[in-house]
């Protein structure tokens, strides 16, 4: 299709522009107003549709509801038949367990009536045992005690002898180790008398250091306390300073948000005309009454935090005099203080071995008096030793003639014991006979009961269980009557909603058509193989202007605004779809007389160079793409709010230079690439209402899963760049791409964030060239 050219200077702030008319490929009405009547019916038709549709479903979904609740129905009647039939069969079986478990319970108690009888005969039998057993168990417990007493007098007597020939050898021990001991106590004496000498003489020379040492102490104590003193003040003066500070940063900080708003509405009112004059007049200047009183509290604030900084820097002089006095007087107390420790050492050593020699002495002088009381208590030993020897021959006596005594009475004791205990166990054999028959007939009687009240429990629950499904039946027999109606009532709706779309459908017009055309603004530089930049949804080739003086050298760039971006043209009736972005970005290749190209595309755009390359594969070379993929959670709210039919119009209107800032702060990892001027530039072109309409139509009609899917037809080879601190597109998303691209080069940018072209131009400029080696060579 041949097409005129028309191309003008545009200047813009510091950067040069051109423009190229382009016909767009969506279709214009010959007019507006017809056009927006078979819009309006179209939109009703399209509307009946839906809602024919969505009625239709609501009858298909009653319907089924319906017959589910019939089948659930007629379920639940099976499971109350079965569990009916089950109920009596139950009772049958519980019926026929009943006569058995009678007579086995009277078989128990005739067995229990033998058992209770013969176990009363048998417990005065063992009674009687028990007795005769404790009596004999007595009779042997008293002999074998007087054997032990008549064994323990034999080794007290044994004892008694040894006893009297140790203490007369000890006698003679002791007379030797009585004159040793009194030696040494006499030396150990002279030697305390000395120690305790050098000792007193320690402690004088002590007392008078500690003197000393408490007059520096106070006087350090008063320093210390004017030191405190000034350093408070100091500190005081520093949190009044710092309040001047925050008071101040809030006056400016309300200055310049209210000449921010000032300067806000008087561009509102400078570009556009449709508001009130004379009230946005008045309201400047109330913004301005306001204005004026933000400067004067800032300038108060300002004097307030001067005088704060004075008042700190006298307080902070006066604390370092207190500190170098309290420190030279600190300095002659630590002295001193080393001094009096070094003689209290030493009069701690000279106590020490006062009361080591003391200890000495008087542990000699004790030994000294022990010795001469176990010297006399020797001798007297001996005697009383010679008087226990022949007390125990006397006790040896008497305990041999208590143990015969009591061997003979233990003799006849068992004679008794034997009779007692033959009778015993012969009623105990009858007692155990009966006992066993009683458990035997008990053990038949409780497992007839158990299996009798096992089904009784089981014929209860089985009650239990008919009555609740009964009860669900009755529900689902309400269920389906209800479901049956509105499944009845949907179907006429659906029907009606059916008649109406189909007619609202018949009755649309045809009109012809024509196609729009637009003004593309674009840059072109350099020289060589040609390679198109194309900039995401909200950008424009402003985005690019590093990459082209540093790509212009080796290639002819092109940069545009997109159809609908920059200072593009931003036609009514262009759908914005990703298909319709391929097919405009085609046609304005052939406006520029360019068969064929390289493509750099940058996060959203990079999806329309995708599906460019799927649509149009014989018109790319090579792709590029930067961090490529549409809207993320990791993104603002304010961004993903513009994805909402509901939000979506309220996110765009609330679109301002903040919201630019603050969506440029995140797409930056270094901040101090992020500029006024570069602010500027961003929100200049965003700020018209045109703009954020587009903005919401693309990125409504962005189809990321599209794009996705065509990774796979794409036959170009394709470098795939990342910023490896982006935080909308995190770098988890390229393994994406790197998985399905058939021919890729993957290359992470550091120190990056999303807009990586901007912060590393340089680099990606590299890579590029390194990409594309058949550039032209300055």
């Amino acid at each position: 299709m041949s097409l005129s050219l028309e191309v003008r200077k545009f200047i813009n702030s510091e950067h040069t522009g051109d423009f190229v008319s382009v016909v767009l490929p969506s279709e214009l009405p010959v007019e507006r107003a017809e056009v927006r009547e078979v819009n309006k019916d179209k939109s009703a038709a399209n509307s009946a549709r839906i809602v024919a549709d969505n009625k239709s479903r609501l009858a298909a979904k009653a319907k089924n509801k319906a017959e589910h609740t019939l089948r659930a129905r007629n379920n639940k009647q099976d499971q109350y038949d079965e569990a009916s039939r089950l109920l009596a069969s139950l009772k049958n079986k519980r019926d026929g367990i009943k006569p058995d478990l009678d007579r086995k319970r009277e078989e128990y108690e005739q067995a229990h009536a033998v058992f209770e009888e013969k176990r009363e005969i048998y417990m005065r039998a063992a009674a009687n045992y028990a007795a005769a057993e404790k009596a004999y168990a007595a009779a042997a417990d008293a002999e074998t005690a007087a054997i032990l007493a008549v064994n323990e007098c034999r080794a007290q007597k044994s004892g008694a002898e040894a006893a009297l020939a140790s203490a007369k050898e000890g006698g003679i021990r002791n007379e030797g180790a009585l004159s040793s001991a009194r030696s040494e106590a006499e030396q150990a004496q002279v030697r305390y008398e000395n120690a305790q000498t050098v000792y007193q003489q320690a402690a004088a020379a002590e007392a008078v250091k500690d003197e000393e040492y408490t007059a520096l102490a106070n006087a350090v104590a008063q320093l210390l306390a004017i030191q405190k003193d000034q350093t408070k003040r100091a500190s005081d003066c520093m949190k009044a300073l710092a309040s001047a500070d925050k008071e101040l940063s809030r006056a400016a900080a309300d200055y310049s948000s209210a000449s921010e708003a000032v300067a806000s509405a008087e561009r509102l009112l400078n570009d556009n005309e449709k508001y009130d004059t004379e009230a946005q007049r008045a309201k400047i200047n109330t913004l301005r009454q306001k204005q004026a009183a933000a400067k004067t509290r800032r300038e108060n604030a300002r004097k307030n935090r001067d005088a704060a900084d004075a008042e700190a820097k006298t307080s902070d002089e006066a604390r370092s005099v207190a500190d170098i006095n309290y420190n030279k007087e600190n300095e002659k107390l630590l002295r001193c203080k080393a001094e009096l420790d070094e003689l209290r050492s030493k009069t701690q050593e000279a106590s020490m071995k006062a009361s080591e020699a003391k200890a000495l002495y008087t542990s000699l002088n004790s030994g000294y008096e022990q010795s001469q009381g176990a010297a006399q208590s020797s001798a007297q030993d001996v005697v009383d030793r010679q008087q226990d020897v022949v007390e125990a021959e006397k006790a040896l006596l008497n305990a041999e003639s208590d143990a015969k005594a009591k061997h003979e009475k233990l003799t006849t004791i068992k004679g008794e014991f034997e009779k007692i205990k033959s009778d015993h166990d012969e009623k105990a054999a009858v007692s155990q006979k009966c006992e066993e028959e009683n458990n035997s007939r008990q053990r038949a009687f409780e497992e007839a009961l158990s299996l009798y009240e096992a089904a009784e429990r089981e014929l209860e629950d089985q009650h239990e269980l008919c009555n609740s499904l009964n009860g669900e039946l009755e529900l689902l027999d309400r269920q389906l009557d209800a479901d049956r109606k509105a499944s009845s009532a949907a179907a006429d709706i659906a029907a009606e909603m059916e008649e109406e779309a189909e007619r609202l459908r018949l009755s649309v017009r045809t009109i012809s058509t024509r196609y729009e055309t637009a003004n593309i603004h674009f840059m072109q530089q350099g020289r060589g193989e040609d390679i198109i930049l194309i900039h995401s949804v909200g950008q424009s080739l402003y985005t690019f202007r590093e990459l082209i003086s540093k790509l212009s050298g080796n290639f002819r760039v092109t940069a545009l605004d997109l159809v609908g971006f920059g200072y593009s043209d931003k036609p009514f009736y262009f759908d914005y779809t990703m298909d319709e972005m391929a097919d405009f970005i085609d046609r304005f290749m052939s406006e520029m007389g360019i068969q064929t190209a390289n493509f750099y595309g940058f996060s959203m755009g990079a999806g329309y160079v995708v599906n460019f390359a799927k649509r149009y594969p014989e018109r790319v070379e090579r792709l590029i793409l930067m961090s490529p993929g549409g809207i993320t959670p990791e993104m603002p709210l304010s961004v993903r709010m513009l994805q909402s039919r509901l939000f979506g119009g309220m996110a765009a209107k609330l679109y301002n230079l903040k919201t630019v800032d603050k969506l440029l702060n995140e797409c930056f990892f270094d901040l101090t690439n992020l500029t006024d001027d570069l602010l500027t530039e961003y929100y200049r072109p965003a700020s018209l209402p045109d703009c954020r309409r587009v903005v919401r139509t693309c990125i409504a009609n962005y189809d990321d899963e599209g794009v996705l899917n065509s990774l796979r037809d794409i036959g170009a080879e394709t470098l795939l760049l990342w910023g490896n601190e982006d935080k909308w597109h995190p770098t988890e998303m390229a393994d994406i791409f790197r998985n399905v691209l058939p021919n890729v080069t993957y290359y992470p940018v550091r120190n990056a964030g999303h807009l990586a072209h901007e912060e590393k131009a340089e680099k990606v400029a590299y890579l590029i060239k390194c990409f594309i080696p058949c550039g032209f060579e300055e």
